[in-house]
């Protein structure tokens, strides 16, 4: 199995200098390995350890201490970790959007994490515990809240606002002005024309392009999107491409 340079170094962890800021990552999945790498690459903070309902997940395997599962929680600011990071993705951003509200209710900081391979404008507005990834353009004035995902190679033009603990996926591109709403999930490739708004918790499948607005909770997915009546047809929309 090739494995990325990264990971070469399983000790990486413990080796890291002992000036940086401890940092505790919620979520222990793939995303979560992604996010762990652009948290190295600031060189401000460390990694300490992971939390996830599995003791055995992808970044125990890369040698991170496992710490619990959410019930530890509570219990981490006690031991002087401050910060957290976000490592949970999926479709559910719902329950992204309540664990991370109980980690704040706990105690815990969350920085805006940017891969330097990203461009942001200067003009733009990140929220706490957003996650900037390679590749992706946030533009002038654009309003991020908390929580967000903007995936690798995503494009979110001038004057959009994307909603709490919304998801933007890879590649897709947000024309200006256009309204992500919060918990809304824009799947790989899609592309939503200016002025567009995407309702609360509204999937939009993989490559859809978006000509109307989409109003809460619906799937929608196909070009030009439609909404469909089948939540689960919506998921593997979201998952294609």
């Amino acid at each position: 199995m090739i494995q990325l340079p990264l990971y070469r170094k399983q000790t990486m962890y413990q080796n890291m200098p002992m000036n940086k800021k401890p940092i505790v990552i919620i979520g222990a999945g793939c995303h979560a390995r992604v996010v762990v790498e652009i948290i190295l690459m600031t060189k401000k903070f460390k990694p300490v350890g992971c939390v996830d309902p599995q003791p055995e997940n992808i970044l125990t395997r890369d040698e991170l201490p496992y710490l619990g599962n959410d019930s530890i929680i509570a219990n981490l600011p006690d031991k002087l970790l401050k910060y957290a990071a976000m490592g949970m993705a999926g479709f559910n951003n719902l329950k992204r959007k309540t664990l991370y509200e109980y980690c704040l209710y706990n105690g815990f900081e969350f920085p805006v994490f940017k891969h330097p391979g990203s461009i942001v404008s200067r003009t733009a507005r990140l929220g706490p515990a957003t996650v900037v990834m390679a590749g992706s353009i946030i533009n002038t004035r654009a309003v991020i809240e908390e929580n967000v995902i903007i995936n690798s190679g995503a494009i979110v033009e001038h004057d959009c606002l994307i909603g709490h603990s919304a998801q933007i996926g890879p590649g897709a591109v947000l024309c200006g002005e256009v309204a992500v709403k919060e918990k809304a999930f824009i799947g790989a490739g899609a592309r939503i024309i200016q002025g567009i708004t995407i309702g609360e918790s509204a999937l939009i499948g993989a490559g859809a392009v978006v000509t109307r607005d989409i109003p809460a909770g619906v799937t929608a997915f196909g070009n030009p999107a439609v909404i469909v009546k089948n939540p689960s047809r919506g998921v593997m929309a979201a998952c294609a491409g």
